[in-house]
């Protein structure tokens, strides 16, 4: 019984890998991604999602030839450039973006470190998508882009760039009712005092 419980998950496993790396279209994953109907592009995000289940899928995915992470954070930082609104069909891609980001940079320095250039502006990205209402940004969002800078958070060499930009926001959050998104502000200031990059006095 155990044998076939072992051979049925390794199928499973082996299905959605191949799932993962098949496209269920005629244009190739990435340039769905980087669609410019928000449709198309969040179908792409939760096929993308579903492969991200271990260090070792994320490490693939993030360092793939094909730029399929890198279309990602262009899907993000689209979809954070738009008009957002809550009724936007890009605020559903900016909650998916974020949160692939999030995973990506839980298991990923190489994706932590992208997100961290200069030239991607994403920390003052992130800061500004905290600042606005919930009725542009929900707060399920917000609770992903806080999950995504915990986990950048984690590497001093990317963590500093968050701060600047980020920390003034972080902290009204910390007496948030929503309690995964007092717990992801709680962590981010945790991991910055660890880094000694804030205080808490």
């Amino acid at each position: 019984m155990d044998r076939k419980r072992k051979r049925l998950l390794s199928s499973n496993a082996e299905e959605k890998r191949t799932k993962f790396d098949e496209s269920e279209s005629g244009e190739p994953l990435e340039v769905r991604l980087r669609s410019n109907h928000a449709e198309v592009v969040l179908t792409a995000l939760n096929y993308c999602k579903q492969g991200l289940s271990s260090k070792t899928t994320v490490e693939k995915f993030v360092n793939s030839v094909t730029d399929r992470f890198l279309a990602v954070v262009d899907a993000f930082k689209r979809a954070a450039l738009s008009e957002v609104a809550s009724s936007s069909p890009w605020s559903a891609v900016l909650k998916k973006a974020a949160s692939i980001l999030a995973t990506c940079c839980y298991f990923s320095f190489t994706a932590c470190a992208e997100l961290a250039k200069p030239r991607r502006n994403i920390p003052q990205t992130l800061g500004r998508l905290l600042e606005m209402s919930e009725a542009r940004v929900p707060l399920s969002t917000k609770s992903s882009i806080l999950r995504l800078i915990k986990n950048l958070c984690q590497h001093k060499e990317v963590a500093a760039s968050m701060t600047y930009y980020t920390l003034d926001s972080i902290v009204q959050y910390l007496t948030s009712d929503d309690r995964n998104i007092g717990y992801s502000a709680l962590g981010i200031i945790r991991a910055l005092v660890n880094l000694n990059l804030a205080s808490v006095s």
